[in-house]
């Protein structure tokens, strides 16, 4: 198939739903997340993330006008997923181990969903001047609201005593390499990977106690 050909394929112009415009720029943060990761936001272009697409960079430009934009827009998805995966983690009635671990799963999940999500981990610095303060503003406070949930669960003796800003930034920075190794055709699907990191998480921050595979099995 023709490049053009895959251009009139994505249904450009007028007559497409906000619905379907809306799916067709996800795809596209979902491109651009992947090569964001691979390559570096500063050494990624739109003629790349376009290419991987099978559209022109004009055709890209009918949804973002710039990479900047793109960028931006990730970020926005990142926190989005972030944000739910940790209200989600809050919303269980469990210890905080057991919370902090389904953070991390669903976290994940909606990262390989969404791999443009991921830049808010990546290129948080990569962001223009003037949107900066906003960014690291809504960055540092989901970090605090994170580690607050590390330090539920090392108070209710889940998780082993250790500094809850560490332990976050090796969950997070784990999850910053995914871009540039997981594909949606590998040898590993989306739900099993974000089991994966659950368990490692949980295994990584367990209390020594709780390693016991009875103890375990009783608080699931």
């Amino acid at each position: 198939m023709s490049t053009n050909a895959k251009v009139r394929k994505w249904g450009d112009g007028p007559n497409v739903s906000a619905v379907a415009h809306q799916e067709k720029q996800r795809r596209i943060l979902r491109e651009a997340g992947a090569v964001f990761g691979e390559v570096g936001y500063h050494n990624a272009t739109l003629e790349l993330i376009a290419k991987r697409l099978g559209l022109t960079k004009a055709a890209l430009y009918y949804y973002f006008t710039d990479k900047s934009q793109i960028l931006l827009r990730c970020f926005d998805l990142g926190f989005e997923v972030a944000e739910a995966a940790l209200d989600a983690a809050l919303a269980l009635e469990a210890r905080g181990l057991d919370r902090f671990a389904l953070f991390v799963e669903r976290y994940v999940e909606g990262i390989v969903a969404s791999l443009g999500a991921c830049a808010a981990g990546i290129e948080l610095r990569s962001a223009p001047p003037a949107e900066m303060p906003g960014v690291l503003k809504k960055s540092r406070a989901f970090d605090r609201r994170l580690r607050d949930l590390v330090q539920e669960g090392i108070d209710d003796l889940s998780i082993t005593p250790t500094d809850p800003a560490l332990a976050v930034n090796w969950v997070m920075g784990a999850t910053t390499l995914l871009p540039r190794w997981y594909r949606v055709d590998g040898r590993y699907s989306g739900p099993q990977v974000a089991k994966a990191y659950g368990d490692l998480a949980r295994r990584m921050l367990a209390a020594a106690d709780m390693k016991a595979p009875g103890r375990r099995q009783a608080l699931r």
